[in-house]
């Protein structure tokens, strides 16, 4: 892909498990943020609903002031 990619993932999730996120992030060519919740499963919009709200609109104002980064790999990891 070639657009900023934002991946939201729970580390419970029994349907991709962590195999789920293995080389992702190969497939784009822009930036790619990854963020890993602990204790979450498949339905990380469902099971933390705010935090999911929140880190999306943290991720586009920070996309929406800096422009562009350039081609990077951001991972972060959430304990829920």
């Amino acid at each position: 892909m070639k657009i900023p990619v934002l991946q939201i993932h729970g580390l419970n999730d029994r349907a991709a498990g962590k195999v789920g996120l293995r080389d992702s992030w190969n497939y784009v060519e822009k930036d790619y943020t990854l963020v890993s919740v602990l204790y979450v499963g498949h339905d990380p919009h469902h099971d933390t609903t705010e935090l999911v709200n929140s880190t999306m609109r943290i991720w586009i104002d920070f996309r929406e002031q800096e422009h562009e980064i350039g081609a990077s790999r951001i991972t972060i990891l959430i304990e829920e």
